[in-house]
């Protein structure tokens, strides 16, 4: 008899989800709410100051994460894409931990910068891997549905975390009775943020299936040998001769 895949996979997308819920602290927490007003407001000499290098870090992430992001998809799409999430994940925690040591004097601004820009492009990574993983606990058509699930669970937890941290920092006492000297208010819901990612993060990355890409019909190797099956290859120019055996190889024409 034939048995129903989706209900044992629902653990699985309950994990996969419980991810969106922890990376809130990521989004709304450091970069939007909390940390990133902080480096500019405490940390730097003056806001501008701040803010112009805030922006400049910003944008060199940036420029990393659409230079690599692609190659780190296409090895998400092959199937190899959880030891890229562990990684990528336990770096933005990492980062977020590190945080704690950035005090509201300027000679920490370019710390704090350097691990945001690096919490940035990991994110990314971890993201991209995560999405990734998508595909690999649920059937074809209930993917959109699977998404959004999971976007859903972002939401309500991004407003929770930042709310109850801009309740902390924005009093003189914070969370565990931190004060406001060296932005110690700050630095703590920096640490605790990383403590909530990683708490919900480690179900998915505990459970995620890893397969390997089984086929040549998967990863971008199966995309070129799809092309050269449906246009065959040109004949050398030269008569008698005949294709680049190792450019065919490169492209996945030949095995």
């Amino acid at each position: 008899m034939e048995t129903n895949p989706r209900p044992r996979s629902r653990s699985k997308i309950l994990s996969w989800a419980l991810w969106d819920w922890g990376s809130a602290s990521f989004n709304a927490v450091i970069i939007t709410f909390v940390f990133a007003p902080y480096l500019t407001k405490s940390v730097a000499a003056t806001e501008e100051a701040g803010s112009s290098a805030l922006g400049w870090s910003t944008a060199a992430a940036g420029l990393i994460i659409a230079l690599v992001a692609p190659a780190v998809g296409t090895r998400a799409d092959a199937g190899d894409g959880t030891s890229y999430g562990w990684a990528s994940t336990g770096i933005v925690i990492l980062t977020m931990f590190g945080l704690f040591f950035v005090r509201d004097s300027p000679e920490y601004l370019w710390l704090g910068l350097l691990l945001i820009a690096m919490g940035s492009v990991f994110f990314e990574f971890a993201e991209v891997s995560y999405n990734g993983i998508m595909v690999r606990i649920t059937q074809p058509d209930n993917v959109g549905k699977v998404s959004g699930f999971g976007w859903a669970w972002a939401t309500p937890a991004a407003s929770s975390s930042s709310s109850s941290c801009l309740c902390s920092s924005s009093t003189e006492v914070g969370l565990f009775d931190a004060g406001d000297e060296g932005g110690m208010r700050f630095r703590v819901v920096a640490a605790l943020s990383a403590v909530w990612f990683a708490i919900f993060a480690l179900p998915v990355l505990l459970t995620a299936p890893s397969a390997k890409a089984s086929s040549p019909a998967q990863g971008h190797q199966g995309v070129h040998r799809r092309l050269c099956r449906a246009r065959p290859p040109p004949r050398a120019d030269v008569e008698g001769g005949a294709p680049d055996a190792a450019l065919l190889h490169r492209l996945g024409c030949l095995p």
